[in-house]
């Protein structure tokens, strides 16, 4: 049976460019600062879901941070109010939940974590 290949998979060959050396088909690794004894499947592992970081990042960029300024400038208006009027005491809360939205961004982006 055929191993199923990986995004992790399809990125190394991507990244390893080919090229074509007297009719042959020949491969510059990209990885050439790397030890000869390192096991790549390893190094793979290791980083993580490269594309959904990456998504992650763009969402950051232009929707975390974005949102997260507007919501901070009314969470700052609201706050005074939140203290003699019981009903903005929800309100500040939610805002504050929007304020904390590039955090969360960061975490996925990090560990790589898909949208789904």
């Amino acid at each position: 049976m055929a191993e199923k290949k990986t995004v992790q998979y399809y990125l190394f060959w991507f990244l390893t460019i080919p090229c074509y050396v007297s009719g042959t088909r020949k491969h510059i690794n990209l990885f050439f600062f790397l030890p000869p004894d390192v096991d790549l499947t390893a190094l793979q592992n290791t980083m993580g879901n490269f594309l959904w970081s990456l998504v992650w990042f763009l969402g950051l960029l232009f929707l975390g941070w974005p949102i997260a300024g507007f919501l901070a400038g009314l969470y700052i208006l609201c706050l005074p109010f939140a203290v003699c009027v019981e009903p903005c005491k929800g309100l500040v809360d939610l805002l504050y939940k929007g304020v904390q939205l590039p955090k969360l961004f960061a975490e996925n982006m990090v560990s790589g974590k898909p949208l789904c």
